[in-house]
């Protein structure tokens, strides 16, 4: 259990500045491969986040995160989540200008 702690703040600790990377490891891999895997295993994956390349989000995950805010309460996590992908809009039209 300690370690699973240790492995879950290291994944919390990467949600500001590796958010996509989070994101995807939530979505690619179940809890169970890094909460028991290897050290090694463990590293190669926080590594993976890391090194991933933020990529702008599908119109259709956006329309979908539009939907549910209008659905429910947003949770801290969600509403820095639509923060993030508001502040990456209005840089890429200060950058495309």
């Amino acid at each position: 259990m300690a370690t699973n702690l240790i492995r879950i703040n290291i994944i919390r600790g990467l949600y500001e500045s590796h958010a996509h990377g989070v994101i995807a490891l939530s979505t690619t891999y179940p809890t169970k491969v890094w909460t028991k895997s290897s050290p090694e295993v463990f590293n190669t994956l926080i590594k993976l986040i890391k090194d991933e390349r933020e990529q702008d989000w599908p119109e259709e995950i956006i329309n979908i995160m539009n939907e549910l805010k209008t659905e429910r309460p947003i949770s801290i996590e969600f509403r820095n989540l639509r923060g993030m992908i508001n502040f990456m809009c209005f840089l890429s039209v200060l950058t495309d200008s």
